[in-house]
């Protein structure tokens, strides 16, 4: 049975990249509708991406087995990133400038020390 308390941080993670999308979509809003959209398409890879990362986590701990996890969360990330350009052509501004902003929620999103026992 997996823990509640496995999937915290990452399920935090996870709800920051959707908020700093939301919030930087918000924010272009006021340059135009395609960066806001565009925005938005960024927050959507990361919170899938990073989504199932997060319920695939709590539930692995060889390091192997994290590895692939990883792995399989970029590939997913640069499939949908790929399908996002063939299908719409999206602003740079809102949509790569929202990436690493959401990229960025796992450095400050994360625990103050590296115990994991507080």
């Amino acid at each position: 049975m997996v823990k509640a308390a496995g999937i915290g941080l990452p399920l935090r993670i996870v709800i920051a990249q959707g908020a700093i999308a939301l919030v930087c979509a918000l924010m272009l809003l006021v340059v135009s509708v395609h960066e806001a959209l565009s925005a938005l398409a960024a927050g959507f890879i990361c919170v899938v991406a990073n989504g199932w990362y997060a319920l695939r986590l709590a539930r692995t701990a060889q390091p192997g087995g994290l590895i692939v996890l990883w792995t399989v969360r970029s590939l997913v990330m640069a499939l949908l990133m790929v399908a996002t350009f063939v299908w719409w052509a999206p602003a740079a501004l809102g949509f790569f400038g929202t990436l690493v902003l959401a990229q960025v929620a796992y450095v400050w999103s994360g625990p103050r020390t590296l115990d994991r026992e507080k």
